[in-house]
């Protein structure tokens, strides 16, 4: 075998005929931002219910109530808060009295919707799943008693659309409605009532000519048991 042959066998940044030639590309899978986004929750939230030696875990089975608004109409159009409830856990990862809380529930939303002079109007009721994630801290205020509040982003992934009679679907809608929240509550040993406020920053609709650029902003009164 000759001294270019060895080589090129050797390391294949060679070719054959002695000369250098650059390495294959590396293949890089292709990416969706959805789906980025889906697979960073998920590390969160397993990173948050692993034990830590630094850290105290708490889980927490919730249920809520909640009403919405569609903040942003057309001209001559209508809106009424709706109401909704969900289900579903959160797990609260905390060092001292600071925290991190990421969430998951199934949860329903909704909100009346009437065209102009009233020839259509329904009760708009969506389905999905509500993706919280809070930071903030957690105070003993006298005995069992204790508060706590927290702020973070909110993401909440459209499912299904009950069927209306405006004839949309969950494809006349964003799929994904990102939110401000700001959340305080009190707790007594291992139950706690929160109320919290998302302030909406994507368009409900994507047929902003028809039914407008409003965002759908809630209010939410939520019972938690933590274990």
């Amino acid at each position: 075998m000759s001294p270019r042959t060895w080589a090129a066998c050797r390391n294949p940044v060679f070719d054959h005929g002695g000369s250098v030639r650059p390495p294959p590309p590396i293949p890089i899978p292709n990416s969706h931002p959805a789906r980025a986004l889906c697979s960073a929750l998920l590390i969160l939230l397993v990173a948050a219910v692993l034990p830590s030696p630094a850290h105290a875990v708490q889980y927490k089975a919730s249920i809520a109530g909640n009403a919405s608004t569609l903040n942003s109409v057309p001209a001559g159009w209508t809106t009424e808060d709706g109401t909704g409830f969900s289900v579903g856990m959160d797990f609260q990862f905390q060092k001292g009295i600071l925290f991190f809380q990421p969430g998951v529930h199934y949860e329903q939303l909704g909100f009346r919707l009437e065209e102009p002079a009233g020839p259509t109007a329904d009760d708009m009721k969506l389905t999905g799943f509500d993706v919280p994630l809070l930071v903030g801290a957690r105070f003993k205020l006298f005995g069992a008693l204790g508060a706590h509040a927290g702020v973070g982003p909110g993401f909440t992934f459209i499912s299904d659309v009950e069927e209306n009679n405006f004839g949309l679907t969950k494809g006349d809608l964003a799929s994904t409605l990102v939110s401000g929240r700001v959340a305080a509550g009190v707790d007594v040993l291992f139950i706690d009532v929160e109320v919290s406020y998302a302030l909406g920053f994507t368009e409900l609709f994507k047929d902003t000519n028809t039914y407008g650029d409003g965002n759908l902003d809630t209010w939410r009164l939520k019972l938690g048991l933590g274990f």
